[in-house]
Protein backbone atom coordinates (compact mmCIF):
# COMPACT_ATOMS: atom_id res chain seq x y z
CA UNK A 1 0.00 0.00 0.00
CA UNK A 2 2.66 2.63 1.00
CA UNK A 3 4.89 1.92 -2.24
CA UNK A 4 0.90 2.44 -4.42
CA UNK A 5 1.06 5.87 -2.25
CA UNK A 6 4.24 6.94 -3.26
CA UNK A 7 3.78 6.16 -6.99
CA UNK A 8 0.80 8.25 -6.72
CA UNK A 9 2.81 10.93 -5.07
CA UNK A 10 5.50 11.05 -7.52
CA UNK A 11 3.00 10.48 -10.71
CA UNK A 12 1.25 13.81 -8.90
CA UNK A 13 4.61 15.66 -8.58
CA UNK A 14 5.82 14.81 -12.07
CA UNK A 15 2.61 16.20 -13.60
CA UNK A 16 2.96 19.40 -11.46
CA UNK A 17 6.20 20.29 -12.58
CA UNK A 18 5.61 19.31 -16.09
CA UNK A 19 2.83 21.61 -16.07
CA UNK A 20 5.09 24.34 -14.10
CA UNK A 21 7.66 24.30 -16.71
CA UNK A 22 5.61 24.12 -19.57
CA UNK A 23 3.74 27.69 -18.60
CA UNK A 24 7.85 28.98 -17.58
CA UNK A 25 8.49 27.95 -21.46
CA UNK A 26 5.34 29.72 -22.80
CA UNK A 27 6.02 32.57 -20.97
CA UNK A 28 9.25 32.56 -21.95
CA UNK A 29 8.76 32.22 -25.63
CA UNK A 30 5.54 34.50 -25.53
CA UNK A 31 8.39 37.68 -24.55
CA UNK A 32 10.63 36.49 -27.41
CA UNK A 33 7.90 37.07 -29.63
CA UNK A 34 7.01 40.50 -28.49
CA UNK A 35 9.34 42.49 -29.09
CA UNK A 36 8.71 45.68 -26.83
CA UNK A 37 11.55 47.27 -24.79
CA UNK A 38 12.21 46.18 -21.93
CA UNK A 39 14.11 48.05 -18.43
CA UNK A 40 15.46 46.96 -15.64
CA UNK A 41 14.23 47.55 -12.24
CA UNK A 42 15.80 46.76 -9.16
CA UNK A 43 12.79 45.49 -7.50
CA UNK A 44 10.62 44.41 -10.39
CA UNK A 45 13.91 42.76 -12.19
CA UNK A 46 11.69 44.57 -15.83
CA UNK A 47 9.09 47.09 -16.83
CA UNK A 48 8.57 48.22 -20.05
CA UNK A 49 9.82 51.42 -21.35
CA UNK A 50 6.86 54.04 -22.33
CA UNK A 51 5.62 54.07 -25.37
CA UNK A 52 2.80 53.15 -27.94
CA UNK A 53 0.36 51.75 -25.55
CA UNK A 54 2.95 51.46 -22.91
CA UNK A 55 2.26 54.40 -20.27
CA UNK A 56 4.85 56.38 -18.40
CA UNK A 57 4.92 53.83 -15.34
CA UNK A 58 5.51 51.20 -17.40
CA UNK A 59 2.16 49.53 -17.79
CA UNK A 60 -0.50 48.75 -20.45
CA UNK A 61 -2.43 51.74 -20.25
CA UNK A 62 -3.03 54.79 -22.60
CA UNK A 63 -2.42 57.36 -20.31
CA UNK A 64 -1.59 57.40 -16.16
CA UNK A 65 -4.30 59.45 -14.30
CA UNK A 66 -4.27 60.91 -11.11
CA UNK A 67 -6.99 58.81 -9.66
CA UNK A 68 -8.73 55.62 -10.52
CA UNK A 69 -11.64 53.88 -9.61
CA UNK A 70 -10.14 49.90 -9.83
CA UNK A 71 -6.42 49.25 -9.83
CA UNK A 72 -5.73 45.58 -11.79
CA UNK A 73 -2.63 43.75 -10.79
CA UNK A 74 -1.40 40.60 -11.93
CA UNK A 75 0.36 38.67 -14.70
CA UNK A 76 0.34 38.39 -18.55
CA UNK A 77 -3.50 37.37 -18.20
CA UNK A 78 -4.16 40.92 -16.58
CA UNK A 79 -1.73 42.63 -18.77
CA UNK A 80 -3.46 40.80 -21.70
CA UNK A 81 -0.65 39.37 -24.03
CA UNK A 82 -1.79 37.73 -27.20
CA UNK A 83 -4.79 40.19 -27.39
CA UNK A 84 -5.12 44.33 -28.32
CA UNK A 85 -5.04 46.51 -25.33
CA UNK A 86 -8.93 47.39 -25.47
CA UNK A 87 -9.20 43.40 -25.46
CA UNK A 88 -7.53 42.76 -21.92
CA UNK A 89 -9.96 42.46 -19.19
CA UNK A 90 -9.34 45.40 -17.06
CA UNK A 91 -9.92 47.28 -20.54
CA UNK A 92 -12.78 45.42 -21.07
CA UNK A 93 -13.86 46.06 -17.00
CA UNK A 94 -13.70 49.50 -17.64
CA UNK A 95 -15.99 49.25 -21.16
CA UNK A 96 -18.65 47.56 -19.40
CA UNK A 97 -18.65 49.37 -15.78
CA UNK A 98 -17.61 52.71 -17.29
CA UNK A 99 -15.42 52.97 -14.34
CA UNK A 100 -11.93 53.89 -14.63
CA UNK A 101 -9.44 51.00 -14.45
CA UNK A 102 -5.72 50.90 -14.40
CA UNK A 103 -3.82 48.01 -15.62
CA UNK A 104 -0.71 47.09 -13.87
CA UNK A 105 -0.74 43.49 -15.36
CA UNK A 106 2.65 42.45 -16.57
CA UNK A 107 3.91 38.87 -18.08
CA UNK A 108 6.03 37.03 -15.92
CA UNK A 109 5.33 38.71 -12.30
CA UNK A 110 4.01 37.23 -9.50
CA UNK A 111 3.35 37.61 -5.76
CA UNK A 112 6.44 39.08 -4.69
CA UNK A 113 6.13 41.83 -7.72
CA UNK A 114 2.28 42.57 -7.05
CA UNK A 115 3.07 42.90 -3.26
CA UNK A 116 5.40 45.70 -4.22
CA UNK A 117 2.68 47.37 -6.55
CA UNK A 118 0.30 47.75 -3.98
CA UNK A 119 2.04 51.07 -2.61
CA UNK A 120 1.50 52.48 -6.13
CA UNK A 121 -1.58 51.23 -6.95
CA UNK A 122 -3.28 52.44 -3.40
CA UNK A 123 -1.65 55.99 -4.47
CA UNK A 124 -4.37 56.40 -7.08
CA UNK A 125 -7.17 56.27 -4.33
CA UNK A 126 -8.82 53.08 -6.03
CA UNK A 127 -11.88 51.99 -4.61
CA UNK A 128 -10.98 48.41 -5.42
CA UNK A 129 -7.82 46.70 -5.89
CA UNK A 130 -8.30 43.32 -8.19
CA UNK A 131 -5.30 40.78 -7.83
CA UNK A 132 -5.00 38.27 -10.76
CA UNK A 133 -3.39 35.69 -9.05
CA UNK A 134 -2.38 32.68 -11.27
CA UNK A 135 -2.00 29.49 -9.73
CA UNK A 136 -0.23 27.85 -12.68
CA UNK A 137 3.05 29.86 -12.07
CA UNK A 138 2.31 32.61 -9.24
CA UNK A 139 3.54 30.38 -6.37
CA UNK A 140 6.42 29.18 -7.77
CA UNK A 141 7.02 33.09 -8.85
CA UNK A 142 6.82 34.00 -5.23
CA UNK A 143 9.96 31.29 -4.66
CA UNK A 144 11.74 32.51 -7.84
CA UNK A 145 12.19 35.99 -7.36
CA UNK A 146 13.91 36.15 -3.98
CA UNK A 147 16.12 32.84 -4.46
CA UNK A 148 16.71 32.49 -7.77
CA UNK A 149 16.23 35.91 -9.94
CA UNK A 150 17.16 38.43 -7.22
CA UNK A 151 20.81 39.33 -8.21
CA UNK A 152 20.51 42.94 -6.78
CA UNK A 153 19.75 41.41 -3.16
CA UNK A 154 16.60 43.54 -3.15
CA UNK A 155 14.36 40.83 -1.67
CA UNK A 156 16.85 39.27 0.16
CA UNK A 157 14.49 39.27 3.46
CA UNK A 158 12.26 37.50 1.56
CA UNK A 159 14.32 34.39 1.84
CA UNK A 160 14.28 31.43 4.82
CA UNK A 161 17.64 30.58 5.61
CA UNK A 162 16.25 27.56 6.87
CA UNK A 163 14.73 26.88 3.63
CA UNK A 164 16.74 23.72 2.36
CA UNK A 165 16.48 22.04 5.68
CA UNK A 166 12.59 22.50 5.79
CA UNK A 167 12.53 21.55 2.19
CA UNK A 168 14.34 18.36 3.45
CA UNK A 169 12.13 17.43 6.45
CA UNK A 170 9.12 17.72 4.19
CA UNK A 171 10.61 15.58 2.06
CA UNK A 172 11.53 13.09 4.55
CA UNK A 173 7.66 13.15 6.10
CA UNK A 174 6.64 12.27 2.66
CA UNK A 175 8.89 9.49 1.76
CA UNK A 176 7.61 8.14 5.11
Amino acid sequence: MKLFNNNILCSIGLCLASLVLSLAIAEGALRLLKKENVIHDPALLYRMSPGGEIDGNGFRNPRVLPDYDIVAIGDSQTYGNGVLSQEAWPSQLSAISGLKVYNMGMGGYGPVQYRYLLDRALSFGPKFIIWGLYLGNDIFEAYSLPYEEDTTGYWKNLKDTGFAVKLSNLNSFLSG
